[in-house]
């Protein structure tokens, strides 16, 4: 039996689209305390009851918007280092990567200006859906450099918690001994204190 994805279906899916696009523009715009789904609406060319049919409250939305950007960040690195042949290596710079596109995606820098205390929710309080998708990534990772046979067989899954819970507190105080603004000074710190945990 052949499945045929009706027009509704699609139309569904470029009008959440469109509306997640909105609430990104809208929080970079404005914070995410000060957007409304009203405004919100507004942005995406739709009705509110569009909105609230998708996503039933802001927080919601506010959700779905970061999940969706957390996986192109993902994607991005993704790209930019599956062409690293040594397992090691590739994992440290995806960890620096992906460090880097948090601190310097448009919302994260708005929100540490204006409302850090968004940022330390959404990173904190609300970060399981987060930590679990960066745990994801980090633990694949850790399985392709095992079957290459660069890091030895153990359970990738806490190791890669550790390295996504890590990510996320080096957003959230960027100011420490790790120069993140200096990007050869971050993998350097990578190499040095990331890679032993890989190798274990």
């Amino acid at each position: 039996m052949t499945t045929v994805v009706s027009e509704d279906a699609e139309a569904l899916d470029l009008t959440t689209a469109r509306v997640l696009d909105a609430a990104l523009e809208q929080f970079e715009s404005d914070g995410i305390r000060r957007s409304s789904v009203e405004a919100i609406a507004r942005r995406a060319g739709v009705t509110r009851v569009t909105v609230y049919r998708r996503f039933p409250r802001k927080d919601a939305l506010v959700r779905a918007a970061i999940a969706r950007e957390a996986n192109g960040m993902i994607a991005e690195v993704d790209r930019r280092t599956s062409g690293i042949a040594d397992a090691e290596e590739r994992t440290v710079e995806s960890f620096v990567l992906l460090v880097e596109l948090i601190r310097d995606h448009p919302l994260t820098r708005r929100l540490l200006a204006t409302e850090p205390d968004s940022v330390l929710k959404a990173l904190t309080v609300d970060a399981g859906p987060l930590v679990a998708r960066g745990t994801e990534y980090i633990a694949g990772q850790i399985r392709r450099g095992q079957s290459d046979g660069a890091f030895a067989d153990y359970d990738p899954e806490p190791v890669a918690e550790i390295l996504s819970r890590f990510a996320h507190s080096l957003v959230l105080t960027p100011r420490a001994v790790v120069d993140l603004d200096d990007p050869d000074a971050a993998r350097e710190f990578a190499r040095a204190h990331i890679a032993p945990i890989l190798r274990r």
